[in-house]
């Protein structure tokens, strides 16, 4: 499997929506009394019983295991990717490379080009914070 790439702002911005859309809280992951392995149902209800015909989904175990955990994770995981975007952005806009005090050498630091991969990675968004 290749590396996956970052998420733009863009599509942050598209997951947020969709969670902002989904069926609130928490989801559970019910197997089905036979078929633990292959059937499960995603739920709003721990103790809702097999045969009641209201779940989110079916899927296999694994995917029922992903599914009810993204119910939780993934609204903590886009604030916590909000709020360290915000950090690297007042960073980049109030942080400095102390090589550019030797005029005409390289950055020994590596902070500069640090600096350089996260103004690509966040774009407008240096401009606008603090």
């Amino acid at each position: 499997m290749t590396e996956p790439k970052p998420l733009t702002p863009e599509e942050l911005v598209a997951l947020k929506k969709l969670d902002d859309q989904r069926t609130p809280g928490e989801w559970f992951d019910i197997p089905h009394p036979e078929w633990a392995g292959a059937y499960h149902r995603v739920a709003l209800s721990a103790d809702e019983p097999w045969g009641r015909f209201n779940p989110l989904a079916y899927a296999s175990g694994t995917n029922a295991a992903f599914i009810t955990a993204c119910s939780t994770t993934v609204p903590r995981l886009l604030a916590t990717i909000a709020a360290y975007r915000a950090a690297l952005a007042y960073a980049l806009n109030y942080g400095q490379c102390t090589c550019d005090l030797y005029p005409g050498e390289e950055c020994r630091c590596g902070y500069g080009d640090s600096l350089k991969q996260a103004k690509e990675l966040l774009g407008e968004e240096v401009q606008n914070a603090g």
